[in-house]
């Protein structure tokens, strides 16, 4: 909060927010990073001849519950996706020469906190970009939990050793995108 922020609110005869008020806001924070420490992506260590022959063992009833999690995942994709996009968008309406929060998330991450901390934003509009930013990075998080737990029950369900290994990597993609 500026000091013009401050000297507005001390016109109208209130109190600036203190620590405490944002609290559930640092919960949330903490509670993304401990699920994203805790998520460890499991990498299936074998040749393309024993996935093919091990992927022959499921039954049908196994290859189709692992396709109806797979739908349930790629809708829960797009939502994040979406939301990601959304975030991506209200931070170039602020500055056009923000980092891609998407494709530069270690730069972003360090130019996030310094942007609201300037107070070129009125207060309203910071929570709101702070709070899409925290709402990206719980989908991200959700995404990368739910790759991880496909890929640890349905260890031959992906076509190719492959397309599994490209899975791999989008689970460990998205927690990093949780994190930074």
């Amino acid at each position: 909060m500026n000091a013009s922020e401050r000297a507005h609110l001390a016109a109208m005869g209130l109190q600036p927010p203190s620590n405490e008020a944002h609290a559930p806001l640092l919960a949330r924070r903490r509670d993304i990073r401990e699920r994203a420490d805790a998520l460890r992506v499991r990498t299936l260590i074998t040749t393309p001849a024993v996935y093919r022959r091990g992927r022959r063992g499921m039954t049908i009833k196994e290859k189709g519950r692992f396709r109806l999690g797979r739908r349930q995942h790629k809708l829960m994709q797009r939502c994040q996706n979406a939301e990601a996009k959304a975030y991506r968008e209200m931070v170039g309406k602020f500055v056009h020469n923000a980092p891609n929060p998407i494709r530069k998330p270690r730069c972003h991450l360090k130019w996030l906190p310094d942007f609201l901390r300037k107070g070129t934003l009125p207060l309203l509009e910071r929570k709101d970009l702070a709070g899409v930013a925290e709402e990206t990075a719980r989908y991200a998080i959700e995404q990368a939990e739910k790759h991880a737990a496909l890929l640890d029950k349905w260890e031959w369900g992906y076509f190719t050793l492959r397309s599994r290994r490209q899975h791999e990597g989008y689970a460990r993609l998205a927690r990093r995108a949780a994190i930074h």
